[in-house]
């Protein structure tokens, strides 16, 4: 396992997340951090499909983490999946209530589907109010 860590650090130094990722996905293939991560690495290179499908395996695996849900729908967002993204950020937040970023995601989610400034405002005030 040291080897697999070093040969993950020394692609993530170089930039390479996806190789990082892969290297703990040979070892240990269902490791829902792993597949989290390589989901987001996939989704920043616009490979919405496999970086749903690994996200979608990590919840499974980890249905309480809060952070995935949250990346889930910031992917399901640039997908313009808004109202998944939607439900994801609740869900978020329903899991960790201090959540701030999900707050602000749920808000942005709001304000694409309605444009009401007093429901665009509700997320963001929850939140304030759990500070």
């Amino acid at each position: 396992m040291r080897g697999q860590l070093e040969r993950g650090m020394a692609l993530q130094r170089r930039g390479n997340g996806a190789g990082t990722a892969g290297i703990f996905l040979e070892r240990e293939p269902d490791n829902p951090d792993a597949l989290h991560l390589l989901g987001l690495v996939l989704g920043e290179e616009d490979r919405h499909a496999q970086a749903l499908e690994l996200i979608h395996r990590a919840l499974v695996l980890r249905p309480d983490a809060a952070p995935f849900h949250h990346n889930i729908a910031g992917l399901y967002r640039r997908m313009g999946r808004v109202d998944a993204a939607e439900a994801s950020f609740r869900r978020a937040i329903e899991l960790r209530p201090g959540y701030g970023e999900a707050y602000q995601g749920l808000a942005e989610c709001v304000r694409l589907t309605e444009g009401d400034r007093v429901r665009y405002a509700e997320p963001v005030m929850k939140w304030g109010n759990q500070r």
